[in-house]
């Protein structure tokens, strides 16, 4: 039911806003006071793209695939935009600019996902969410991490057998694909 899906939805924004706090602390913690411009804007950005993701799959499930494919259409401009300035080596293709290139991108479909989706993280009830359905999350999020060590482990061996060079342009490609 629509209402289900709202629901869930809330308890997963409140749940992708915690985990990027407690892992932009955990990267704030490790490197100290000499953390640097790109890791704090990446602590700042990731619960903004995170949110955004879960909006995306919220809409998708409600029916109106339509809102999800509008703003990942504007990621993949923006995407596309920044690629191609990084491929040009334009004058603004530093790592910074890049960065905050992506910010601007992130904030933007954020915006537009929050005025077409309408939800909003949840806090009451939140534990017993967590305690009713953990073990399938903790099930689903091993197989996503089993996953993705899987595909860095790919490209390390890539970056070591070919070049790094070749490693970025496959997650540049896989980022716009």
């Amino acid at each position: 039911a629509q209402s289900d899906i709202r629901r869930e939805g809330s308890f997963a924004i409140t749940s992708a806003l915690s985990v990027s706090a407690l892992v932009g602390g955990l990267m704030w913690a490790v490197e100290g006071p000499g953390i640097r411009l790109p890791a704090i804007v990446v602590i700042l950005v990731t619960p903004v793209v995170l949110v955004g993701d879960v909006l995306r799959y919220i809409a998708i499930a409600e029916g109106r695939p339509q809102i999800a494919a509008r703003w990942d259409g504007v990621w993949f401009v923006g995407s596309a935009a920044l690629l191609g300035a990084a491929w040009l080596h334009l004058p603004v293709a530093t790592t910074v600019y890049l960065l905050g290139g992506w910010a601007v991108l992130a904030l933007i479909v954020l915006a537009g996902m929050l005025f077409a989706v309408r939800v909003a993280p949840r806090l009451g009830q939140y534990r017993d969410w967590i305690a009713d359905g953990w073990q399938g999350r903790l099930r689903d999020g091993a197989e996503s991490g089993l996953m993705q060590t899987t595909l860095f482990a790919l490209l390390l061996f890539v970056a070591v057998l070919v070049s790094p060079g070749v490693v970025a342009t496959l997650l540049g490609a896989a980022a716009l694909l």
